[in-house]
């Protein structure tokens, strides 16, 4: 084959137009040809390129095998917990009736435990008071320096 066919098989090679048999035959060019004109000597080291990459074989991927959660995972973990918190339930029942009865509220105040429910009502309303008269001072305040409320 001359190369002025080899250079109008490359042009086709470029557009997209050749066919595997077309393919070989510049890449049998290139390989045999000992001179080549400057411009076909990148072409010549791009097919060296692809045979390479055609010969070269990817290493054996290992397979992981990974852990996935599957319905009976997740019902035996379900399960498993709602065990513990039924056992750490009644367990602590039983430990508290042994001790005392049990009151309808239990609360600190002051750091010390109250269970007498009116105690805390009325120290729940203590705290409320406070803290409402002490919003509506701040609300005062506010609309004191509030300068787009101002008609």
């Amino acid at each position: 084959m001359e190369l002025n066919e080899i250079k109008i098989l490359v042009d086709k090679y470029f557009d997209g137009e050749t066919s595997l048999k077309e393919e070989s035959i510049i890449a049998d060019y290139l390989a045999s040809c000992t001179e080549l004109p400057e411009e076909l000597i990148a072409v010549k080291m791009m097919f060296e390129a692809m045979g390479l990459l055609s010969e070269a074989k990817a290493p054996e991927a290992k397979r992981e095998r990974k852990f996935r959660l599957r319905l009976p995972h997740i019902a035996t973990a379900v399960a498993t917990a709602a065990c513990i918190m039924l056992a750490i339930i009644v367990t602590n029942r039983e430990i508290y009736t042994e001790q005392q009865p049990m009151p309808a509220i239990i609360c600190y105040v002051d750091g010390s435990l109250v269970s007498d429910q009116t105690a805390a009502e009325n120290e729940a309303r203590r705290i409320l008071g406070n803290m409402n008269q002490n919003v509506t001072l701040a609300m005062a305040s506010i609309e004191k320096v509030n300068i787009f409320n101002k008609e």
